[in-house]
C-alpha cells in the first residue's frame, strides 16, 4: 500500500504517492468534497492507506464528512490521538457497520476500550476496569485468541442450543405415540435419559477446544434463523419417520401382542414401548455427536475425548437394549424381549442408517457451508459481470458488421 501525501497551496491542492511514485494529481482554487474523494480514488488503481494525526483528523472530520468516511475506511494509523477522540473514532467507525476492538494499557484508553465491542486491555492498571477483557500478555497478540475463543463460544451456544431443541422434539414425538395407545414410558426410562444420556451429553458438549488458526469467515450471530428452521424441520421429520417406523414395524411382528387402548395413561409393559425406547434413546446420543461442530472454528468433534466416551457407553447400553443379555436389565427398564435374532439385527440396522441419514443432511444442508457457497458464487458473478458485458458488446459490434453490406463484399 502507499501512502498519501497532501500539500494545501494557495490556489491549489496537490495529492501525491510516495517518493518511490511520481504520480501527483492538483485539484483547482474552488473544490468540493467530491472532487477529493474522485481524485483519491482516481489517483492510483492500486490500494493505498492513510496514516493521519489527531489535527489532520480533527480538520478532516470538521470540514471534510466525505473524505473523513473514506478516511475511516482506509485509515490504518491514527497517531498522536487524545483519549476523547480514540473514543470518537471507535464509535465513528461503529455507525459505519464495522465491528471495533480496542486494546489499550493506560488509564487515556478507558473510553475507547468501553466503547469498543471488544476491549482488551494489556495492563492490571486503570484500563482493566473499563475492558471487559485483561490480557496477562502485553501484546495485541491476545485478539488473535479472543476471537478463536469468541467464535468458538458462539459455535458452542449454537450447538447447544439445537441440541436442547431436539431433545424436546424427539421426546415430544416419543410422548405423543405412547399417547396413541393409552400407555407412558416408565420411571426408569425416564430416569436413563434424562439423568445419564441428556446430562452427559449437555456436560461433554461444550467440552471441544477452539481451532487451532482462525478461519476467513465468522460464525452466525444468531441461535436461530430461517436457516436453522429448516435443517431443525427435517431433523424433526428423520425422528419422526424412524420412530413410527419402528412402532408400526413391531407391529406386524408374529409374536406381537396387541395392546388394548385404556382411557387412562399408565404404565405398561409393550413391544410399542420397547421398539420406540429403544429408537428414541439412540437418537439423543447421535444428535449429541451430529450436532458436535467441529472445524472451521472449533476442533474436531473426535477430539472431545469426554463427549466420545460418553458416545461409547450410550452405544454399548443401546447394545445391550436390543439384545437383552442381561435380564436384571430388562427387568428394570421394564423392556419386552425382542425374541428374533433378525427383529434384533433390523433394529441395529435401523439405528446405523438413522445416523448416516442425519449425518448427511447436517454435512449436505449445514447453513455455514451453504452461506459460504452463496458467498464464493456472489463473488464469482461479481467477477464474471464484466467480462459478460464485455462479451455482450463484442457480440453486438459482431453482430452488426454481419448484416452490413462490407460484411458481404
Amino acid at each position: 500500500s502507499s501512502g498519501i501525501n497532501a500539500e494545501y497551496g494557495g490556489d491549489s491542492v496537490a495529492f501525491q504517492l510516495d517518493s518511490q511514485d511520481t504520480t501527483s494529481v492538483s485539484l483547482p482554487k474552488y473544490y468540493t468534497q467530491m472532487d477529493i474523494v474522485n481524485t483519491l480514488l482516481g489517483i492510483t488503481s492500486r490500494s493505498f492507506v492513510f496514516a493521519v494525526t489527531e489535527t489532520d483528523f480533527n480538520h478532516i472530520a470538521q470540514l471534510h464528512p466525505l473524505v473523513y468516511e473514506m478516511l475511516l475506511i482506509k485509515g490504518k494509523i491514527f497517531a498522536r490521538m487524545k483519549p476523547g477522540k480514540k473514543q470518537k473514532l471507535v464509535e465513528d467507525l461503529q455507525s459505519i457497520g464495522f465491528t471495533v476492538s480496542m486494546c489499550g494499557d493506560g488509564a487515556n484508553d478507558c473510553g475507547a476500550l468501553k466503547s469498543a465491542h471488544a476491549g482488551v486491555s494489556l495492563s492490571e492498571a486503570e484500563a482493566s476496569i473499563a475492558a471487559p477483557f485483561t490480557s496477562a500478555n502485553p501484546s495485541i497478540s491476545c485478539m488473535i485468541e479472543i476471537l478463536r475463543q469468541g467464535r468458538a463460544a458462539l459455535v458452542t451456544a449454537s450447538v447447544t442450543f439445537r441440541f436442547m431443541a431436539m431433545y424436546s422434539m424427539i421426546q415430544f414425538i416419543t410422548q405423543l405415540l405412547h399417547y396413541s395407545i393409552g400407555t407412558n414410558m416408565t420411571d426408569s426410562q425416564f430416569l436413563y435419559i434424562d439423568m445419564f444420556v441428556i446430562s452427559g451429553i449437555a456436560a461433554t458438549l461444550g467440552q471441544s477446544q477452539p481451532a487451532s488458526t482462525l478461519a476467513p469467515t465468522t460464525p452466525r450471530a444468531q441461535l436461530i434463523d430461517f436457516k436453522v428452521f429448516v435443517l431443525l424441520s427435517l431433523h424433526v421429520a428423520i425422528t419422526f419417520g424412524f420412530q413410527y417406523l419402528v412402532f408400526e414395524g413391531v407391529r406386524t411382528l408374529p409374536f406381537y401382542i396387541p395392546t388394548e387402548l385404556a382411557e387412562d395413561l399408565h404404565t405398561r409393559e409393550c413391544l410399542e414401548n420397547t421398539a420406540v425406547f429403544i429408537i428414541s434413546q439412540f437418537q439423543y446420543t447421535l444428535y449429541g455427536i451430529v450436532l458436535c461442530k467441529g472445524p472451521p472454528f472449533r476442533r474436531p468433534a473426535y477430539s472431545n475425548w469426554s463427549l466420545m466416551l460418553v458416545f461409547l457407553i450410550c452405544c454399548v447400553m443401546s447394545v445391550l437394549f436390543v439384545f437383552q443379555p442381561l435380564p436384571f436389565l430388562t427387568k428394570l427398564m421394564n423392556l419386552v424381549s425382542l425374541q428374533q435374532l433378525d427383529v434384533q439385527i433390523t433394529f441395529i440396522l435401523l439405528m446405523a442408517v438413522n445416523f448416516v441419514l442425519v449425518y448427511l443432511v447436517e454435512e449436505l444442508f449445514d447453513t455455514h457451508r451453504i452461506t459460504t457457497t452463496l458467498e464464493n458464487a456472489k463473488i464469482f458473478l461479481n467477477k464474471a459481470r464484466p467480462e459478460f458485458v464485455n462479451l455482450c458488446e463484442r457480440w453486438g459490434i459482431l453482430k452488426e458488421e454481419f448484416n452490413s453490406k462490407n460484411f458481404y463484399r
